[in-house]
């Protein structure tokens, strides 16, 4: 998941709307892939701040209305990070 977000912030994309549901694995037990999906909300990074995504897992400059940059798809990342390990 790291690598595609390294992979799509290369290109100037943000994803928006990093969460569970999102992350999709196979052969989890013996030979895990897994993928980033949903790109609805993609788009590539500029300064208009805008409200996309899903609300529990939007970093503190969607909620409070500042430019956007690659930092609110690692803020989101890191809360399904958090979940995944304190469940």
């Amino acid at each position: 998941i790291i690598s595609g977000l390294h992979y799509l912030h290369g290109k100037k994309i943000l994803h928006r709307d990093i969460k569970p549901e999102n992350i999709l694995f196979k052969d989890i037990f013996t030979n895990p892939i897994f993928s980033l999906a949903d790109f609805g909300l993609s788009k590539e990074i500029d300064t208009k701040a805008t409200f996309v995504g899903s609300p529990l897992y939007w970093a503190p400059e969607v909620c409070s209305g500042a430019p956007q940059d690659f930092r609110v798809d690692i803020w989101s990342l890191g809360v399904v990070i958090y979940e995944m390990l304190t469940g």
